[in-house]
């Protein structure tokens, strides 16, 4: 099983290439966020949230020591009036005072401030042989809201009950074939 990350050598070593998709979303992530609480929201309290708002998507997600990550995924094609050079809070403030006001959210500080492309990256097949590809060896996502890693587990989860009954005899190989379809 290959499950070794995105620079995977296993899918090296048996000579299979991503295939680069470039997303047209671009993705702003601010970390390590201190928030003044809302009365009507607190991501330690509540959780973590994620909404969808104008073909995008918003994310809030706990950090412990009352830190936070602040998500916001758009399509390229929506205005955005994304500032050149390095993000500032004020900017994100912004934008949850436009897209969520319902929640008086005050931002007070953050760690660090990002602006992405979102890349898809894919191979062709998910097995080659005896050897199966998981997680980032196989597929790369958008890293907001941990698309990546619970697509990784899902992947482990989809193959190892069908390994199981193969390696016991109650079930036959081409079982195994169901992962690829069921996966990719």
């Amino acid at each position: 099983l290959g499950c070794d990350g995105n620079k995977s050598q296993v899918r090296q070593s048996i000579n299979m290439a991503f295939e680069e998709e470039e997303l047209e979303q671009i993705i702003l992530m601010a970390t390590g966020v201190k928030m003044n609480v809302s009365p009507v929201y607190d991501p330690h309290v509540n959780g973590a949230i994620n909404v969808i708002h104008d073909g995008g998507m918003i994310g809030i997600q706990p950090e412990p020591k009352g830190l936070n990550t602040l998500l916001f995924e758009w399509p390229i094609d929506r205005e955005m009036d994304l500032p050149e050079g390095p993000l500032r809070l004020s900017f994100f403030q912004n934008i949850v005072d436009k897209k969520l006001p319902f929640m008086q959210i005050q931002l007070a500080d953050a760690i660090s401030m990002l602006k992405v492309k979102a890349k898809h990256q894919c191979v062709k097949s998910l097995r080659k042989g005896r050897i199966f590809l998981l997680g980032d060896a196989a597929h790369t996502l958008s890293p907001a809201s941990t698309v990546s890693i619970n697509s990784g587990l899902q992947d482990v989860i989809n193959l190892c009950w069908k390994l199981a009954l193969v390696m016991k005899g109650v079930g036959r190989t081409e079982l195994l074939d169901s992962f690829e379809m069921e996966r990719h």
